[in-house]
């Protein structure tokens, strides 16, 4: 609709939001809109909004008089071409309660029916809010329907043969004598043009030719099914319906932003619903979103959370979730049964499940945070050979759904409510244990296949692999070492940690590896076991700086490797050891040991660790000043390296050199061993030597004074770092931008910078290494100069409340870089 001058609502709406000097996400906040639906509305020229839409944003907008009337009339649908129907033709159930959200789904619900769809079917589990939105979008839509709308509920109808009979009553449609009621339902339809809208028909999927038979004796009828299941007939279209938008699990949020995602925002209406004067606030803002999170964006599970309300804050409701089935009881007495509680829900759904695929949705609840089709066969597989086929019927069901996350394979999840039913069907069966041991054996091959390659060209590709899975590696380790398989533990722990260290999880794999220590205390483990997770605990306590115990474990996982006569281990342990005294101050001592690591390894005929160590003992000599036993190790290191054809050593190795000479201040060479060493680790396919390699450019581009330069490095580096997982490395990566704002003259943004990189170092457990202090202190020292203490303390602060992601997009933006090719990770 246009106004008299005209415009359309959607350019209207536009010059009274930039009138009023407010972005779209400000706007949502003052209408209790969503940000994205501002968007929409201003982008469809020819779409009238919703009449509460209009009133809620003329009155954020504050509109005079004269104003509101005009944007009332743009905002006036336009009338629908068929007659509107009497109150009789409209046979559609009022909602008591208000609707939130999903503007952009209702819009794609309408448009298909406004096309050539005639048979839509809106699939998606239990409590997704199937029927309402099926509602709404029928309500939008009655008026261009000469004879209406009508809604049948087939929840209470089991039998597919009295499908036609329930469609008849609730249009009331008589019985003809002994004809049967499908054609007398055929006759009366005939000449209709309506909308008929069949909610609840997975349980009478056997009637899906009575609908084909409908849509084809009544050419202007549109039929519109709610169902856990498609029909599988032709000309049908499906929508799966998602749950409610969420926020992000790493964004640190106030209550004004976090209300605007639709979750969050149907958890506070029904809040209120029950306690009117509950309010978003900063204080129980967080425990919200973390319950809307857990309870998967369920519109049903988050309305029977919310009625908790009366009774719960959203901080003890948040301790009580883990038992969500016991939580989520006590729904309204005017909803169907099956709506009361949602095990009730979830339970309708199972109970219409096969007896095999009710045996593999009950084992797939071993699952956490979703599977593969091959994990599947795997661990649920043997007595249930048709694993493909039955899986594909969970999700017709949608009791399992296909994971739209970015994965390089296929991979299916259940929303935690659903999976939690799962393991409650899983224990009645006795197949529970049974189920877990193959699960954590699985996983426990799937980690020692993947070690290898986590130092090779395919690593990004498998430390993908094991993040995607890192929740079911966790409910591996916690039934191994909770009494299920102490050594199955151990095993996994030592095959996990430089996983746990790759991607930043150095807090989680120190306390993993400690508790699987402990249980394996006088239980006649395997030393082979012990000291490679005492080696790995020794390595992750050495990141975190945390020297003594770090020292502790890697003698203790010397010995054991000593008393097993494991050459390589016994290297890798003095090596590791090595590292640990030098960055004491301890240059000689580490020099021993690297060289009877160097003796060890050379022995043993291990040549990637003979290179390490010589070149370790490399960085010794030319820490000691002797320039000329640096260069004897680097070369000889670099012969070997050629001689093997080992790359992947060799960028290593000046990557190293490259960053020595760095901090001794030849930028000369510095630069010439980095940008050969990111040569061959570019074409090799190695993402952590070439981010680190290009790091290291750009703090020389930086020294140097220049500072485009710089920045171009810079940028490509912390995008690796967050593509490769590499959270000590993406707070590097910010350090190194807020050292490029300082000596821009910067101030805030570089105070920021050094902030948002020291929180996320407290989040990993980690503290600037000593070879990175010097330059860490030099940001610093010129974030400083350019501001007063309070302004730079404030600034600091602002960075430390940051989000990862959101520090990321921010040092891109501050220093005017594209941020639309920021890849997702980590």
């Amino acid at each position: 609709m246009e106004t008299a001058t005209g415009e359309s609502f959607a350019a209207l709406l536009r010059r009274y939001r930039n009138g009023a000097g407010l972005t779209q996400e400000e706007l949502a906040g003052r209408a209790g809109l969503s940000a994205r639906t501002i968007a929409y509305l201003e982008r469809r020229e020819s779409q009238a909004p919703q009449r509460e839409t209009v009133e809620l944003l003329a009155e954020a907008l504050r509109l005079s008089e004269r104003e509101h009337a005009a944007f009332k009339l743009a905002g006036r649908r336009p009338a629908a071409t068929a007659k509107a129907p009497d109150a009789q033709q409209d046979k559609l159930p009022s909602p008591l309660t208000s609707f939130v959200g999903r503007e952009g789904l209702i819009e794609q619900i309408q448009s298909t029916l406004r096309a050539e769809a005639r048979l839509l079917t809106l699939t998606g589990a239990g409590g997704v809010g199937k029927t309402r939105l099926a509602l709404r979008a029928a309500r939008n839509l009655v008026g261009q329907y000469r004879d209406g709308a009508c809604f049948v509920d087939l929840s209470a109808t089991a039998d597919p043969l009295l499908v036609p009979s329930t469609v008849a009553r609730a249009l009331g449609v008589m019985e003809s004598g002994s004809r049967p009621m499908l054609d007398t339902l055929e006759g009366y339809l005939q000449g209709k043009q309506m909308l008929l809208v069949l909610d609840n028909f997975e349980q009478v999927v056997g009637a899906a030719p009575v609908v084909t038979r409908l849509l084809a004796a009544a050419p202007k009828l549109k039929i519109l099914i709610t169902s856990r299941a498609p029909l599988h007939v032709r000309g049908e279209r499906e929508y799966l319906v998602p749950p409610l938008a969420l926020p992000s699990p790493l964004e640190r949020a106030g209550p004004e932003t976090l209300s605007r995602y639709a979750a969050v925002d149907l958890f506070i209406q029904r809040a209120r619903d029950a306690r009117p004067d509950f309010a978003l606030t900063s204080e129980n803002a967080p425990a919200v979103a973390e319950i809307c999170a857990r309870l998967d964006g369920l519109p049903l599970a988050i309305e029977l959370g919310a009625a908790r309300i009366r009774l719960l804050s959203p901080q003890v409701m948040l301790s009580r979730v883990q038992n969500q089935l016991g939580l989520l009881t006590g729904g309204a007495r005017d909803l169907p049964k099956r709506q009361r509680t949602m095990r009730s829900t979830i339970a309708w759904s199972y109970d219409l499940l096969s007896d095999q695929e009710k045996r593999l949705y009950r084992r797939l609840g071993v699952f956490a945070g979703g599977f593969t089709l091959e994990a599947a066969e795997a661990v649920c597989g043997d007595d249930e050979p048709d694993v493909l086929d039955r899986l594909s019927g969970l999700v017709d069901s949608s009791l399992v759904r296909r994971d739209a996350g970015n994965h390089t394979e296929t991979r299916f999840r259940m929303l935690e409510t659903v999976r939690v039913f799962a393991v409650e069907r899983l224990e009645e069966s006795g197949e529970a244990e049974g189920m877990r041991r193959r699960h954590a054996e699985y996983f426990l091959a799937l980690t020692e296949e993947a070690e290898p390659e986590l130092r090779g060209a395919r690593q990004v590709e498998w430390l993908d692999r094991l993040e995607a899975d890192h929740d079911n590696l966790r409910m591996a380790l916690s039934w191994a070492l909770g009494g299920g398989d102490g050594e199955l533990g151990l095993q996994l722990g030592g095959a996990l940690w430089y996983f746990w260290f790759m991607r930043g999880h150095w807090s989680e794999g120190r306390r993993t590896l400690e508790d699987a220590l402990a249980l394996a205390v006088g239980t006649g483990t395997p030393q082979a076991s012990r000291a490679n997770v005492l080696l790995g605990l020794g390595f992750l306590a050495f990141w975190q700086n945390d020297y003594e115990r770090a020292g502790i474990c890697l003698q203790d996982s010397l010995a054991l490797y000593r008393g097993l006569g494991d050459k390589r281990g016994i290297s890798a342990a003095l090596s590791f050891l090595a590292y640990n005294v030098s960055d004491q101050g301890n240059w000689d001592a580490a020099g021993e040991l690297w060289r009877e690591s160097l003796a060890l390894a050379r022995d043993a005929k291990d040549e990637r660790a003979i290179t390490r160590d010589l070149l370790f003992l490399g960085a010794h000599a030319q820490a000691q000043g002797d320039f000329g036993q640096a260069a004897q190790m680097y070369s000889e290191c670099e012969e070997l390296m050629r001689t093997l054809g080992d790359k992947t050593g060799f960028a290593n190795l000046l990557l190293s050199w490259g960053w020595l000479q760095l901090i001794q201040g030849d930028h000369g060479g510095a630069r010439e061993r980095l940008e050969e060493s990111l040569g061959i680790a570019q074409e090799i396919g190695d993402t952590m030597v070439t981010s680190w390699s290009l790091s290291n450019l750009g703090i020389i581009a930086l020294e140097l004074g220049d500072h485009a330069r710089a920045g171009t490095l810079m940028r490509e580096a912390l995008k690796l770092f967050w593509r490769l997982g590499d959270r000590y490395g993406v707070s590097v990566g910010l350090a190194e931008f807020g050292g490029l704002a300082a000596a821009e003259g910067r101030g805030e943004a570089a105070a920021r910078l050094l902030g948002a990189a020291d929180a996320v170092r407290e989040r990993i457990g980690a503290q600037v290494a000593p070879n990175q202090q010097s330059f860490a202190d030099r940001c610093a020292a010129a974030a400083r100069s350019l501001l007063s203490e309070a302004a730079f303390e404030a600034a600091w602060a602002e960075g430390r409340a940051m989000g990862t992601e959101e520090a990321i997009t921010y040092a891109l933006a501050c220093n005017e870089l594209d941020t639309a090719e920021l890849t997702s990770g980590g």
